[in-house]
């Protein structure tokens, strides 16, 4: 089942919108410039694959063009080249939400749920946010890479998901953590292809640190571990923010659960632990940016529950194959 042109339209202007405000809504980083130049600590610097993108940015004549015809909106070139790259980004993560969501059982009724349900969840990360007001260049790439990386697993391709890796680890090294995913999913498939497609994953993540640690000097990763910060981010005027992590959705899918019947998924998300783990360990929880990547699988998820929970109770919804 297809999405109708009118979703598809709308869907594509209001990922311009939130792709858009997701910069122009928040601050710029301070120390931008420095990470253009190379000059930020790891491992910030270290994410490395946006600086020759917005390097030629900074010196683009039509961005610059660009940038003043659209003045109300832009703060120069850098600028709307993030807008650009977040939109693209946000579009491209919509259509990888429906591939996703049509792998995954059952039969897909509404095929412009997921999308909307990303749209959503990211308005709420990235746009709706009163404290951590900046962005970060690589965030929406990240997003979009990681659930790459999970369709590649959900279908066993194991050439995509070492090329999401391999690209990847240049943009942020929680690109490693689509690895556990691959093993998840996979494990019951030909032993030999799974656990060599894990072998060249993992030896291209370690290379491609390493030749950043080449170009960088600096720890290798250099995480901080902000343990008192974020227990005080469970005080009320902290909560709000903290719990709009998947567009508020994190503990409606925890007690719908049992809505999920297909089982690769339950997999992907049992393979998405160590990624959870991690970035409850050493990210900073108010930052709702840092669980992007599992954007598009919170929204598939939400999707997949709502159309099981109508399909258990067809006296609420008529839906093909329902009874109804």
């Amino acid at each position: 089942m297809k999405m109708r042109p009118l979703h598809v339209t709308l869907f594509l202007l209001a990922a311009i919108l939130i792709g858009r405000a997701a910069i122009l809504q928040n601050n710029t980083p301070s120390r931008m410039d420095e990470y253009i130049h190379g000059h930020v600590r790891m491992p910030f610097q270290g994410r490395y694959l946006m600086v020759p993108v917005l390097r030629w940015a900074e010196s683009s004549t039509l961005l610059q063009r660009g940038s003043e015809l659209l003045k109300q909106s832009s703060r120069g070139p850098v600028d709307l080249m993030m807008q650009l790259v977040d939109v693209l980004c946000l579009i491209a993560m919509g259509f990888v939400a429906v591939r996703l969501r049509n792998d995954l059982s059952p039969p897909m009724v509404f095929p412009w749920l997921a999308p909307w349900l990303l749209l959503w969840i990211v308005l709420c990360g990235y746009v709706a946010r009163y404290e951590s007001r900046f962005y970060q260049p690589y965030d929406f790439v990240a997003a979009l890479i990681f659930a790459i990386g999970i369709l590649a697993c959900v279908e066993c391709r194991p050439l995509l998901l070492i090329g999401m890796v391999l690209i990847g680890s240049y943009n942020r090294e929680t690109a490693i953590c689509l690895l556990p995913i691959w093993l998840a999913c996979n494990f019951d498939k030909s032993r030999w292809r799974v656990l060599s497609c894990a072998a060249i994953t993992l030896a291209a993540w370690i290379a491609v640190r390493m030749q950043i640690h080449r170009w960088i000097p600096g720890p290798l990763l250099g995480f901080d571990q902000p343990w008192m910060t974020n227990l005080r981010m469970m005080l009320p005027h902290h909560l709000p923010q903290v719990l709009s992590v998947g567009g508020f959705l994190v503990i409606p899918l925890w007690l719908g659960r049992r809505m999920i019947h297909d089982k690769l998924l339950v997999r992907v998300w049992v393979g998405s632990l160590p990624f959870v783990m991690a970035t409850l360990v050493f990210g900073w929880w108010n930052e709702t940016r840092i669980f992007g990547e599992l954007n598009v699988l919170f929204a598939v998820t939400a999707a997949i529950q709502f159309e099981q929970y109508l399909r258990e109770n067809p006296d609420r919804a008529r839906l093909p194959g329902s009874g109804a």
